[in-house]
């Protein structure tokens, strides 16, 4: 964090509200104490950095600081879902357990090309290995995206595709397309995420409130998908906390059919 932003590192006891208190009172309303010496840079293409409020209550605050991007549309979105929770709550159907509801989190735009997004304690994402639960996948076995790509590699080089039309992916042939996606379909379990849910339950008790919580989450964000236009879904943006069943969707950038 010194390396990275010298005033924060040496921030100490102020006054400024931890982002994402908008519906908290103003007497209860954690402050940032200080932040943590320590900065996680993704490595991804804008190189976002996760970074640590310590509250002052003592307990920490995780945060995604992206930079090269506009939030002001996340962070609408987010309001929006909010509203969309209220409604929910006030109907007669979300009166029963669990309710239906769309997980959100707070989005903070600090100008038109960065800002902080809080982090989601969500520790998987819809990608799973090669369609092995989590409790049982080798750590060597491929992603799917990896899995992906070489099977494009290897239809190209068995259909002789030409080195002009596998450098440009808007011209890869969709025949070819289709036939990896029916392929990697077929070595997926269609049971997949059934089997993750049953094997973190500790109970049958458990595992029907997660399947119950799993299933209303899906089906609101869905709705609330197909209302917004949602795109760019792959599964690096779509996390599933396996304990509770919560789906949350994250990047919302691509709106309105795009």
């Amino acid at each position: 964090m010194p390396e990275i932003s010298p005033i924060l590192s040496e921030l100490s006891k102020s006054n400024i509200p931890i982002p994402g208190q908008e519906n908290i009172e103003f007497s209860e309303v954690v402050t940032i104490d200080r932040v943590l010496k320590n900065a996680l840079v993704l490595p991804t293409k804008t190189r976002p950095k996760k970074i640590a409020f310590i509250g002052s209550e003592g307990k920490e605050h995780m945060f995604l600081f992206k930079g090269q991007e506009d939030l002001h549309l996340d962070e609408r979105i987010m309001q929006l879902l909010h509203i969309c929770n209220l409604m929910l709550a006030g109907s007669s159907s979300s009166r029963s357990w669990p309710p239906y509801c769309a997980r959100h989190y707070a989005v903070t735009p600090l100008g038109t090309r960065s800002g902080l997004i809080q982090w989601a304690q969500i520790k998987h994402s819809m990608e799973r290995k090669n369609g092995v639960p989590a409790t049982t996948a080798a750590l060597d076995i491929d992603r799917p995206t990896d899995l992906f790509q070489k099977k494009m590699r290897g239809v190209f080089a068995d259909n002789n595709v030409e080195a002009a039309i596998i450098a440009d992916r808007s011209k890869w042939p969709h025949n070819l397309l289709r036939e990896v996606f029916n392929s990697l379909v077929k070595e997926t379990p269609k049971d997949l995420i059934s089997r993750e849910l049953w094997m973190r339950a500790g109970s049958c008790d458990t595992w029907w409130r997660v399947v119950c919580r799993y299933a209303r989450s899906t089906a609101v964000m869905s709705l609330i998908g197909a209302i917004l236009g949602l795109g760019d879904r792959h599964l690096d943006n779509v996390l599933v906390n396996l304990d509770r069943g919560d789906v949350v969707h994250i990047d919302y950038n691509i709106c309105f059919d795009k």
